[in-house]
């Protein structure tokens, strides 16, 4: 993940962590809405919050 943000900012160099200032996301709605499914994270969509944890704890950004 840093590797590729260094990449799409043609840094020469891989991002560092705690160099990210904000990682934004939100996990697809349609599983955690009462209108929806209500889904959870095993769903193989839901699973999308768990990557986003994953890359929080990658980049360890200052917010999120």
């Amino acid at each position: 993940m840093l590797e590729e943000g260094g990449r799409v900012l043609n840094l020469g160099r891989d991002l560092r962590v705690s160099e990210v200032d904000l990682v934004t996301g939100g996990p697809p709605c349609q599983l955690f809405s009462t209108a929806g499914k209500r889904g959870s994270v095993m769903d193989p969509s839901g699973s999308l919050f768990m990557d986003f944890i994953r890359i929080v704890k990658e980049v360890q950004p200052r917010f999120f």
